[in-house]
């Protein structure tokens, strides 16, 4: 297989950052953390997202214009 100049230079900044924290992947955890808190960036949140609506039962019919809306307003239906 042919080397590839891209992920090597990622394994070499992926290895120095690891050995800044001492390659202790609680420390590298709680620094990228301690990162999203200062960043200013819109960050993902990977909860469920229909986990908090609300479907009577496993018949009723429910649109996905009324799901986004749900979602976007917060609501349970």
């Amino acid at each position: 297989m042919k080397d590839d100049p891209i992920v090597e230079e990622i394994r070499r900044v992926r290895s120095a950052h690891a050995a800044r924290y001492g390659n202790d992947l609680d420390r590298i955890f709680a620094a990228i953390k301690e990162s999203e808190k200062k960043s200013t960036a819109k960050l993902v949140n990977r909860e469920p997202i229909l986990q908090s609506l609300f479907v009577p039962n496993i018949d009723a019919q429910i649109s996905m214009r009324e799901i986004v809306d749900c979602i976007r307003e917060g609501r349970d239906r």
